[in-house]
């Protein structure tokens, strides 16, 4: 389909940012949901899209500030996070991937960790523990990438969020107050610092919009509070369904509609059990992204279709057991495969080339003789924004 999606290349839409990743600490998990874009411009009120463990649990330490951090590799889909004393890794539950990383400890010479961001370009692991900023090896035992240093500005309290800038090269860190701070690796500011605003205290995580659909100035910077993320360039205002955060992270995972997932459109017919899962993030070069599709009868013909063009708002019923479809007719483009012995149709789509912003919809149709009027079941519509990694 190479010549196909190189011709709908310039029918790209313009949406915002995709999944922000919370670490609940109080229950020991991850909790995803959707930022606003056009298709939900609510944000997160359809309630998470995603819930996976700690594994292990690392609760936050107790402390005068809060502790604890989460990032994800943009590449492969692990989730990094931290109590604040040991550092570790838990794939996310989209995906398969790598092995676990084993606990290791922080830098012997900071103090608990209050924040963490994974560069996974470079290869550096940025840590904080409210005063000072480094960079450590991602691998055990973490050695010193980058020896610690201060913030070039007066910083009204102590940092509580970090997060990687892959689009400027820069790093955020929010204080627990809600100031939000961007800046170079060395301490030097790369923009004005952002005054607190309507985020509930104390603020433990910050993250930006990665997608690069909206210009430097105007990107979301989205902050993370009891019960409630805010970005702090809108004021707009989402809550968050963890109960005690102590972090927050950008995730370039799909939005799905309709809300529920892959089973919120079955196919009713004996022994079906479709479910659908992205391969990898979505993130520019990344070889790894595609689609599979399971719990199809083995031997089945399914079709991944996908278009370039914005959504179809009308979500039309095409058949008979109500499953809408997103994509628009004069546009999509599809390919098939077969289902393996094991009832999987994977679709590999690697990435490599094109640009962050970039943003494609997605729907799977596969056989279902339930289905009175097209013989046909339809997967929910992904809404994947390519982001920078």
């Amino acid at each position: 389909p190479t010549s196909c999606i190189s011709l709908a290349l310039a029918l790209a839409g313009s949406i915002g940012a995709q999944q922000l990743l919370v670490n609940d600490g109080g229950i020991g998990a991850f909790v995803e949901v959707d930022a606003p874009s056009p298709l939900y411009p609510g944000g997160a009120v359809a309630g998470p899209s995603n819930v996976y463990p700690h594994a292990p649990f690392l609760p936050p330490l107790p402390a005068l500030v809060p502790t604890g951090a989460v990032s994800i590799d943009t590449t492969t889909g692990a989730t990094w996070y931290t109590d604040g004393a040991v550092i570790t890794t838990v794939q996310n539950s989209r995906y398969g991937g790598p092995p676990p990383v084993p606990p290791f400890p922080g830098p012997a010479v900071m103090g608990l960790l209050t924040g963490m961001a994974l560069d996974p370009v470079a290869g550096i692991l940025w840590v904080t523990d409210g005063v000072a900023v480094a960079g450590i090896a991602p691998a055990p035992p973490g050695p010193m990438l980058v020896p610690p240093f201060g913030i070039a500005a007066p910083v009204a309290g102590p940092l509580t969020g970090l997060e990687w800038d892959p689009i400027t090269g820069t790093l955020w860190a929010c204080d627990m107050f809600g100031g939000a701070y961007n800046f170079f690796p060395g301490g030097a500011l790369a923009g004005p610092v952002i005054a607190p605003g309507p985020v509930p205290a104390p603020v433990s995580g910050i993250t930006v919009d990665k997608s690069g659909n909206a210009p430097l100035g105007l990107r979301s910077v989205f902050l993370c509070g009891p019960g409630a993320i805010v970005d702090v360039m809108t004021g707009f205002v989402m809550p968050t369904f963890a109960g005690l955060e102590c972090g927050m992270t950008y995730h370039p995972a799909p939005s799905v509609f309709p809300p529920g997932g892959a089973g919120a459109c079955p196919c009713a017919s004996p022994g079906y059990a479709v479910g659908q899962a992205l391969l990898g993030p979505a993130t520019t070069g990344n070889p790894a992204f595609g689609v599979n599709v399971t719990g199809l009868p083995p031997g089945m013909i399914a079709i991944m279709a996908f278009d370039f063009a914005p959504y179809n708002p009308l979500f039309p019923v095409v058949n008979g057991i109500g499953c809408p479809f997103g994509l628009n007719f004069g546009s999509a483009f599809g390919f098939g495969t077969l289902a393996d012995p094991f009832g999987n149709a994977t679709f590999p789509f690697s990435l490599a080339g094109y640009p962050p912003g970039l943003t494609l919809y997605i729907q799977n149709i596969y056989g279902c003789p339930a289905d009175p009027v097209l013989g046909i079941g339809i997967t929910p519509l992904n809404q994947v924004v390519i982001s920078a990694p």
